[in-house]
């Protein structure tokens, strides 16, 4: 009797592996590089300021300011909740961060959230694609670039990676141009039975709308690390982050679900250790007596006729803003360079390309494979394969060399 094939079984040994790869848990101190907590440092300034001048138009009736106060609730007292372990009071936290402040600026500033969110995508584009670039070349290829050679590939591939967050919405919005259409057809007696008849066509472009919103929301973290390590415009991005979703959905996730674990334990642990400073600075200052208390506490900024004291205590409150902002500029880093992680991890499943394999501008192969062994990984040493990737013309002296 002639024996049946078998489909192999699921590789979940090397889907542990490649979860318990360095190049996924180096992330979190990949994204405090220097560089690069100052490239998230002015995405988060340029967007808060943005805000603040929106939020102070008298035509938006405070509509921004109430998100902005929103937003002021839900970060005050998190390292609190996050200490107590408070999971309601987080939920709540995150719910009010992500969901109503969000809306309540929709609702009553129109016009100041377009411009505000035109802003973001701008500077979290340009900022995402330094980080990205940087993170996937120290990653993959164990090489650290010089800033310089950052900003140059930001001039090549710089419109790319901003044109890749804004294609999925532009799809969307074109699709629901259809029900806009019939909807305008049904005001008009006579029309109206021809935008029934019609009505499967705008039902059909709305699930199409549907389904592009779901994968956006869930792939669209891979649309920047696509044009960062594979030099992909707007389109292929978005085919590139969509398709390696529907192929591999599991380990797509599963890797980025510890992306994100490991994100929100590094970014509380520095949220603390910044409130704690915080907190001792301002402990030790006051003991030197109630004057230094009315200044480090920042009442003497809120005080009429306080003299000099006034002006200290807005210093230090500008400083213990700088400390909070760091920690924003750190978050923004990590998620950047993790997402850059585990689309490498993702294009290696899906694809089976190497992580070291990265675009590199003026190839005329597009992307440059630096390990010419191509023996089995499993055959191959750590050292072998750290000996076979030279270092290109844009690392800094000595960076081929392997960082911890």
């Amino acid at each position: 009797m002639p024996s049946r094939a078998h489909a192999p079984a699921p590789r979940l040994g090397e889907l542990a592996d490649q979860l318990l790869l360095p190049d996924l848990l180096r992330a979190g101190g990949a994204a405090a590089r220097p560089d690069r907590l100052v490239a998230a440092l002015v995405l988060v300034i340029v967007v808060l300021f943005t805000a603040i001048s929106l939020s102070g138009d008298p035509r938006d009736a405070g509509g921004l300011r109430v998100a902005v106060g929103q937003i002021e609730l839900a970060v005050s007292g998190f390292s609190n909740s996050l200490l107590r372990a408070d999971f309601g009071s987080l939920t709540d936290r995150f719910r009010l961060l992500l969901i109503e402040a969000p809306e309540t600026a929709i609702r009553s500033a129109p016009g100041a959230t377009a411009g505000l969110v035109t802003v973001f995508v701008l500077f979290w584009g340009i900022a995402g694609l330094y980080i990205s670039r940087g993170a996937g070349m120290e990653l993959g290829r164990r090489i650290r670039v010089r800033p310089g050679r950052l900003f140059t590939f930001l001039r090549v591939r710089g419109v790319s990676a901003v044109l890749s967050l804004l294609l999925p919405p532009l799809i969307v919005s074109l699709l629901l141009l259809a029900p806009l259409v019939l909807g305008a057809m049904m005001r008009v007696p006579g029309l109206d039975i021809a935008a029934g008849l019609l009505y499967g066509l705008g039902l059909a472009s709305t699930f199409a709308a549907a389904f592009l919103v779901v994968a956006w929301l869930v792939a669209g973290w891979m649309l920047i690390p696509s044009v960062a390590c594979d030099g992909a415009d707007p389109f292929d991005a978005t085919q590139r982050s969509f398709g390696m979703l529907l192929s591999r959905p599991l380990g797509v996730l599963t890797h980025a679900a510890v992306a994100v674990l490991q994100g929100v334990v590094l970014i509380g642990l520095v949220w603390i250790v910044a409130d704690l400073a915080i907190g001792f600075a301002e402990t030790v200052s006051g003991a030197a007596g109630e004057r230094a208390t009315w200044i480090a506490s920042g009442i003497a900024a809120e005080t009429e006729n306080a003299g000099s004291a006034r002006n200290a205590s807005h210093f230090v409150i500008v400083w213990k803003a700088i400390a909070y902002l760091l920690v924003a500029a750190y978050g923004v880093s990590y998620a950047h360079t993790a997402s850059t992680a585990v689309y490498l991890n993702a294009r290696k499943m899906v694809d089976g390309q190497e992580p070291s394999e990265l675009w590199m501008p003026g190839d005329a192969a597009g992307v440059v494979p630096v390990n010419a062994d191509r023996r089995p990984a499993s055959v191959r040493s750590a050292s072998d394969q750290l000996a076979a990737v030279p270092a290109p013309a844009d690392a800094d002296p000595g960076s081929s060399e392997p960082r911890g």
